[in-house]
């Protein structure tokens, strides 16, 4: 769990380590509470896809495919940020900010067309609040990732 992670990077810092370790230290520290967080989106993810089966909604075929690379997309970007950390890649995480800000307008970009969507008719209001809010959760991870991403490229 994170309160067991969070414990046992505490006690590091009392054995000797090098200026370098105690770059990496701070970088582990702050990158466990964007994990924690991406995990907690996941599950509000969890949460309307149950909602959205419980209920019998349905998505356009169009809102499909864009949760679809969204969902591709983020993934990516989540992969990306981990390895980052793993290997301190700075490359890695370069990338990986470079892959957020794609998230970033794909997000306004698939939200603005839910929109034009409703007002044709095309998709059922309650459908799209949980295509919106399952999108702002998968932009939310790609934020945490975008912050692992960031604290490899800037370190501490």
């Amino acid at each position: 769990s994170y309160e067991n992670i969070d414990r046992y990077l505490a006690k590091i810092p009392e054995r000797k380590l090098s200026r370098k370790g105690y770059e990496r230290l701070a970088i582990l520290k702050h990158s466990i509470n964007d994990i924690e967080r991406v995990g907690d989106h996941l599950n509000n993810v969890v949460e309307l896809a149950e909602r959205k089966m419980k209920s019998k909604l349905v998505f356009s075929e169009a809102a499909n495919r864009e949760m679809s690379i969204m969902f591709d997309e983020v993934k990516r970007v989540y992969k990306n940020a981990i390895k980052a950390l793993k290997e301190n890649d700075e490359r890695s995480a370069k990338i990986t900010l470079k892959l957020e800000d794609d998230i970033d307008e794909k997000e306004k970009e698939f939200e603005a067309n839910h929109i034009r969507r409703l007002e044709k008719g095309i998709c059922h209001p309650a459908s799209g609040i949980i295509f919106v809010d399952t999108l702002r959760n998968l932009e939310r991870i790609s934020d945490h990732s975008r912050n692992i991403a960031n604290s490899v490229v800037v370190g501490f």
